[in-house]
């Protein structure tokens, strides 16, 4: 299933409308969607779906409703169900805690208490438990190719540092991309697939931000590396 995330803040939509529960709705109905949308099919499909829901309840809206098709689900408080990370236009990174659809908590991400703003230049690159401790982590990418990871407790950033391999931070040029985040070791901990543009594949084994080892994805003890014509049809995440 396709996890979306609707950028949403409190300028978009009026303070006491149900916006939320809306948004909600709207996260159910885009999940049904198949994977093998387009980024561009699935961000129309879903921001003329939110406008129409809008329009029906008649929620005043001030400027632009945008959707981004995003893996931004994931169980950050060790509950056993899926949370919803919200990121603003503005920088501000929020969490939704679940129960079904119901919200039972949520807020702003903090470290040391301080509620913590990424510019423009980090993306969310992945979500999945990196230290094994129940809770969903975030991976975080820079556009000049530095990788940061946030070990999450809730809405709490318990430690973040950069992605090291032998004590030293690694940054991979843009002609790789992260293409999927799961436990392929079965140590609990989850690790992270890379391809490059030429279609070479590379396997990180984590241990929290550590790359324990790097590997090429093997069959018959032959290295594969399929062309372009194929891509994952996994989110870059890893729910458990």
């Amino acid at each position: 299933m396709v996890t979306f995330g609707l950028r949403m803040s409190s300028r978009d939509v009026c303070c006491n409308s149900p916006a939320f529960v809306i948004a909600q709705a709207t996260l159910r109905f885009a999940g049904l969607l198949s994977d093998a949308r387009s980024g561009a099919e699935c961000v129309g499909i879903v921001t003329s779906s939110v406008r129409r829901i809008f329009a029906k309840h008649k929620i005043a809206t001030i400027g632009r409703i945008t959707a981004e098709c995003i893996g931004t689900s994931g169980d950050f408080n060790g509950d056993g169900n899926r949370d919803i990370l919200w990121r603003s236009t503005s920088g501000q990174v929020s969490l939704w805690t679940m129960n079904g659809s119901t919200i039972t908590g949520g807020g702003d991400l903090t470290s040391g208490g301080v509620a913590v703003r990424p510019d423009a230049s980090w993306s969310i690159a992945g979500i999945g438990d990196f230290n094994n401790d129940g809770n969903s982590d975030i991976l975080w990418r820079n556009s000049s190719g530095a990788l940061n990871l946030w070990l999450m407790n809730g809405t709490t950033i318990t430690s973040g540092g950069p992605v090291t391999s032998g004590g030293v931070a690694v940054s991979p040029d843009a002609s790789w991309h992260v293409v999927q985040i799961g436990d392929f070791n079965g140590d609990g901990n989850s690790d992270i697939l890379w391809r490059n543009d030429s279609g070479v594949l590379s396997e990180w084994l984590m241990n929290g931000n550590t790359i324990t080892q790097s590997v090429t994805p093997t069959f018959n003890g032959s290295t594969v590396s399929p062309d372009a014509s194929w891509s994952t049809q996994a989110k870059p995440t890893n729910f458990g």
